[in-house]
């Protein structure tokens, strides 16, 4: 499978929070990490936990595409993020080895996160 067509897979897999199929695509040994002051994590049931946690705290969350970008074993995903209301500009990068993601890295924009996490709080009380 080449770079673009697992990249397809996995965000279509994404739009439906379907996580057996996200982390059927995901190395044994992968590693995680949100980088918003989160610790990496490694092993695909850790990634998956991460995942959860992620979706729980974001049950509409959905992705806007800007650009894909494709370099040797590398895809960078640069993309708008959606929920709550809120939209958040963020990237992965991830590194695919043997036709699975063995690394994914996300960056998000730490003020607009914030902000999203302080209004589900204020709706949720």
């Amino acid at each position: 499978m080449s770079l673009s067509e697992l990249f397809e897979r996995y965000d279509d897999a994404w739009s439906r929070h379907d996580l057996d199929t996200i982390m059927s695509m995901h190395s044994e040994d992968g590693v995680f990490q949100l980088h918003m002051g989160k610790e990496e994590v490694s092993g695909r049931e850790q990634v998956r936990a991460a995942f959860i946690a992620e979706l729980q705290k974001y049950p509409d969350l959905r992705f806007e595409r800007r650009s894909v970008r494709y370099a040797g074993d590398m895809i960078i995903f640069e993309y708008v993020m959606h929920t709550g209301g809120a939209r958040m500009n963020a990237l992965d990068v991830f590194v695919v080895t043997e036709g699975l993601v063995a690394r994914k890295d996300t960056y998000v924009d730490a003020t607009a996160l914030a902000a999203a996490e302080a209004a589900a709080a204020e709706a949720a009380a």
